[in-house]
């Protein structure tokens, strides 16, 4: 699965999450299960974790494949507690 174009201002913030910054301004943020990405955050580049205008596709995975992605608009911070449609 191609998620998007990865930008040389790449952050690693840990192991299991990644900060990218991307052309218009935008952060990226991807938090993973193991090798696959489960969250996907898309705010304006300076935004906080905690700013409640982060964009966050949630991917769901039956037997290691993408079966559902799932949108919400919260924090980062708060992704795991967000109401996914």
């Amino acid at each position: 699965m191609v998620v998007g174009t990865c930008y040389p201002q790449e952050t690693v913030i840990a192991r299991s999450q990644k900060t990218f910054s991307v052309p218009g301004d935008y952060l990226i943020k991807i938090a993973y299960t193991g090798d696959n990405p489960e969250y996907i955050g898309y705010a304006p580049a300076g935004s906080a974790d905690g700013a409640t205008n982060w964009f966050i596709m949630k991917i769901t995975y039956v037997s290691g494949n993408p079966t559902v992605i799932a949108h919400a608009v919260g924090t980062w911070t708060g992704r795991a507690g967000l109401t996914y449609r």
